[in-house]
């Protein structure tokens, strides 16, 4: 709608793909800043659409700001929203829980919780959620490693970068009514297993409180009933 943007997108789509999302200048929303927060390389492209002026901040000017508590808020909280909506859409394209919806039926529920997300960093040995608590969130590991032990074993390979879990839990809250013949000895709404980081490690935390309240919702009954469907399917198979 704005002059230049839509030229602009047609030149950044041609030679770098299709934009991940579009940056409108407001100066309370830093854009980069991922990549100093972690240490990490930059995962991103940055191109300017229309003739822009743009204040660059290093990473030891960023470290300064983030001594503030407020300025720490803003940025984890902002730090969070970009990592899930980096690499939450991918889970669709798998066979967990996220799988049962599409990329787009995905976007509406970054759309719905996205404001609401917590960033956890997470110190080696650090337990992110314990076996047989109640189910109170889900996580998106976005750095770093977790293991996943039952009864103090390990029962698969280490959750990395892109991984969810917690998810199945959180949903055996709000599925009821169960068929006749699912598998009475299940726990509903209890974790069942313990995941503790095994380096240092960053998570996108949603809290039940917004997923029940995106699910809660008439107009997104119809991406409850096909994650119903597939949790019932997952855990009907005895997978964890």
């Amino acid at each position: 709608d704005k002059p230049g943007v839509a030229d602009g997108l047609r030149r950044v789509g041609t030679k770098y793909g299709a934009p991940l999302f579009v940056q409108e200048p407001d100066p309370d929303d830093p854009v980069g800043e991922m990549a100093p927060m972690s240490h990490a390389r930059r995962n991103a492209t940055l191109v300017a659409l229309t003739p822009a002026r743009v204040m660059e901040i290093d990473r030891n000017i960023l470290f300064v700001m983030l001594r503030d508590p407020e300025n720490r808020d803003r940025f984890d909280r902002r730090y969070a929203q970009r990592a899930l909506r980096e690499f939450f859409p991918k889970l669709g394209d798998g066979f967990g829980l996220f799988g049962a919806l599409t990329r787009a039926e995905i976007g509406r529920f970054i759309d719905g919780v996205g404001g609401a997300v917590q960033l956890v960093r997470a110190n080696p040995g650090y337990v992110i959620c314990r076996e047989n608590d109640p189910a109170d969130s889900f996580y998106l590991l976005r750095l770093g490693f977790v293991s996943v032990t039952q009864g103090g074993r390990v029962v698969c390979p280490p959750l990395r970068q892109g991984d969810c879990f917690g998810e199945l839990a959180l949903l055996t809250r709000k599925l009821a009514p169960l068929p006749a013949n699912f598998r009475p000895e299940l726990p509903r709404g209890v974790r069942t297993a313990t995941c503790t980081a095994l380096d240092h490690a960053e998570l996108v935390r949603v809290g039940a409180t917004e997923f029940e309240g995106f699910f809660g919702r008439p107009n997104n009954a119809d991406l409850l009933a096909k994650l119903r469907a597939r949790c019932l399917e997952i855990l009907g198979g005895g997978a964890k």
